[in-house]
């Protein structure tokens, strides 16, 4: 019999008669999801990203990107290199390009 995640939580739950895992979220489950979302996102090989955030003087800013289709990895290294060295907040959000048209450059909100 081949183990895999699901009958291991099965047997588990069985024997100990208690759901350990009824509050954990499956890491690969997290990621097939990101995957189908970015997939459902993509329009003629574009994403559109939006990244907003305030900076250490409070400037906030808004921008709008239309890239190539990430990947998973593209998008979780994408995030992870646009959190480091940041002064303030950062929000990053993807969807569809036929929904966030590009505003143009950098736009500062006083």
């Amino acid at each position: 019999m081949q183990l895999n995640r699901k009958k291991f939580r099965e047997i588990t739950i069985k024997v100990s008669g208690y759901n350990i895992f009824k509050d954990k979220v499956d890491p690969l489950e997290q990621r097939a999801n990101l995957k189908a979302s970015l997939e459902n996102c993509t329009e003629n090989n574009k994403l559109a990203l939006l990244v907003e955030g305030m900076d250490c003087d409070c400037g906030q800013f808004s921008r709008t990107y239309h890239e190539k289709a990430f990947s998973v990895m593209e998008y979780l290294k994408f995030k992870k290199k646009a959190f480091e060295g940041v002064d303030g907040t950062v929000s990053i959000r993807y969807g569809k390009p036929s929904d966030y048209p590009i505003e143009g450059d950098l736009k500062m909100i006083a």
